[in-house]
């Protein structure tokens, strides 16, 4: 939804459009390519995966900081957003995997299973 207008983005933005379906697969097709692959990139990509989930609960906070101090209007205030979001969000993670009380624990497969 805009927030500025008030309105429903196009049908190509909402999350359960065809087209957001075939963005995620295209996007899926795109990541295999990384498992084998040692360069930096995929380390990046790979580090970034291992904190999704830090990134995704902390995103919003982020989002909210930057929509309150700088207009988010055209596409390239959006990537700078996002970008920004990103960093902020990926260094959040980071910190909070190096704190003992707050970071996760590791699941049981990881561990080698029961």
């Amino acid at each position: 939804m805009s927030v500025k207008t008030n309105t429903l983005y196009k049908d190509s933005f909402n999350y359960g459009s065809v087209f957001m379906v075939i963005f995620i697969i295209g996007v899926f097709a795109l990541t295999i390519y990384f498992q084998g692959n040692k360069n930096i990139l995929t380390r990046i990509i790979c580090d970034i995966g291992k904190k999704s989930f830090g990134i995704y609960v902390s995103h919003t906070i982020f989002i909210q900081i930057i929509r309150k101090f700088f207009p988010i209007d055209g596409i390239v205030s959006r990537i700078t957003a996002f970008v920004i979001v990103l960093i902020l969000s990926y260094g959040f993670s980071v910190c909070m995997g190096k704190n003992k009380l707050l970071r996760i624990p590791p699941t049981a497969s990881a561990m080698g299973g029961w």
